[in-house]
């Protein structure tokens, strides 16, 4: 067979046109004119009126397109050629440099590092065409760095960061994947982000460091996500504050806080909260706030708020054991500023830290859907004391843990003579997630509640995804023999 002759190798990401190199750089600072002239009634079948378009329109039609596919047009016609430059959105993922190019080769190649050599030095003058030179507004900006091209690139990306913020940019999406220097990574976002008047959306994802400001002021914007980041305060700790009247959602997730004293999360327009970091200290002031998704480790967020508004909440323990004594009452002070929620997803919560004797559970009287998955065995002995707690429950999901498995001689233990209101009343539909048919509390769960449940139409047992085989038919004759209260009831098995 032939050897791949190095030659002919070729990298390739802009539309190549037949232009000298100074022409391909050059910019276009004004729309180019199409020729309107009345055609003739021999061209009229030639007529390009895609061309005879106002830019306005252009731009419209190629923002559905990202920035790639968008440069792609430029080789239709000379009208078209640098129109996307002046496009208000860019969308860029670095992965297509590496899925763009002509030689699929490996690391092995001899002709593979001067080949990806080449395709990121002509990314990197792509996306300074687009940033740097730019003149025109800039509205949105979406970038992924994922794929390791741009690894040894940080100065570079922060550079097109820096020079977007300038350009009364209105959406940020910023996906990095760095390494070096610190265990937290480069400063690849400039602290300026967290302090610019124009942004609406603001969404920054990377094993990155972010310098905070004391005061994080963003007046105009509504969506702030902050993933996976270290953020950096001052060496005194100060407290983190906030000045973004506007604010309706947040997200806060597995982010480190490294120098920041007291978070003070003062957002009296903040809609939907998600919170997935550990913080020692964070206090809460959101009163107008409708759903929390809120996973805690060793420490739980404090708030004199009363959640009027809250109508949907998921709390995720990540604490291995039984909860100790102080984030117990924690917990349960927060779980009393829940009682308004619709619907409440548990999911490691211990329920035999929160029902000691000095912790009682609020009355949730607009609970209607219910979502449990505990890893603590002893949570069980109290599911009847939780079900009580929401006398118009409608919907309740289970999902069942592997940790059972390793379990002998765990029973449901409902032994009081009266039952929670909502089985006789209100609960129409349960569903069993991750069902083991070794398990006996599987089958007691299930048990408990097609005998008591007596307005339940609908039963929905889902077998174990980790399980080698499906329903075996001693098991599905064993469910379905099983002594129901409601004659409506339907159970299936999945």
């Amino acid at each position: 067979m032939a050897e791949r002759n190095p030659k002919c190798l070729k990298a390739s990401f802009f539309p190549q046109h037949d232009q000298n190199p100074s022409e391909k750089s050059a910019m276009r600072t004004e729309p180019i004119k199409a020729n309107l002239s009345p055609a003739s009634a021999d061209d009229n079948c030639k007529e390009d009126r895609f061309s005879a378009l106002p830019d306005h329109i252009l731009f419209n039609i190629l923002s559905f397109l990202r920035t790639k596919e968008a440069a792609s047009t430029s080789i239709l016609s000379t009208r078209w050629r640098y129109i996307f430059l002046d496009l208000p959105k860019i969308d860029l993922d670095d992965y297509e440099l590496v899925n763009t190019r002509r030689f699929r080769g490996d690391e092995s190649d001899d002709c593979y590092h001067d080949v990806m050599g080449e395709l990121e030095e002509k990314f990197i003058d792509f996306v300074d065409r687009l940033v740097m030179h730019r003149e025109s507004p800039l509205s949105e900006f979406h970038f992924s760095c994922g794929c390791g091209c741009l690894t040894d690139q940080t100065i570079v990306v922060r550079s097109w960061l820096s020079s977007v913020l300038s350009r009364n940019v209105q959406v940020i999406d910023v996906r990095v994947k760095f390494y070096g220097g610190e265990f937290w990574g480069p400063e690849v976002f400039p602290s300026e982000i967290l302090t610019c008047e124009t942004l609406v959306v603001l969404k920054l994802d990377g094993n990155v460091s972010l310098k905070v400001p004391k005061l994080l002021c963003l007046p105009n914007l509504r969506v702030l996500h902050l993933d996976t980041l270290t953020l950096l305060g001052d060496s005194t700790g100060s407290t983190l504050k906030w000045n973004c009247p506007l604010l309706d959602d947040l997200r806060i997730d597995l982010v480190i806080f490294c120098d920041v004293g007291l978070v003070d999360i003062n957002l009296p327009s903040l809609t939907k909260l998600v919170w997935a970091s550990e913080k020692d200290k964070v206090v809460l002031n959101t009163p107008k706030l409708e759903c929390l998704e809120y996973r805690f480790y060793e420490s739980i967020l404090s708030s004199n708020c009363k959640f009027k508004f809250l109508t949907k909440a998921d709390l995720r323990c990540e604490y291995p054991d039984a909860l100790p004594e102080h984030l117990a009452h924690e917990l349960c002070q927060l779980f009393g500023q829940l009682c308004n929620v619709k619907h409440l997803d548990l999911r490691g919560c211990s329920l035999e830290s929160l029902l000691r004797e000095d912790h009682l559970l609020p009355e949730f009287l607009n609970l209607t859907h219910l979502v449990l998955k505990w890893t603590w065995i002893g949570s069980w002995e109290f599911l009847e004391i939780l079900l009580w707690s929401a006398p118009n429950l409608e919907m309740l999901v289970f999902e069942l843990m592997r940790q059972f498995d390793m379990a002998s001689g765990i029973h449901l233990h409902c032994g009081a003579i009266e039952k929670p209101h909502c089985l006789s009343q209100h609960l129409r539909e349960v569903r069993i997630m991750e069902f083991v048919e070794s398990h006996q509390l599987g089958f007691e769960i299930v048990s408990y509640f097609l005998k008591h449940g007596a307005g339940l139409q609908k039963m929905t047992i889902y077998h174990s995804r980790t399980s080698p085989t499906k329903w075996s038919s001693s098991t599905r004759k064993k469910l379905m023999e099983l002594s129901r209260c409601s004659r409506n009831c339907e159970i299936a098995l999945i």
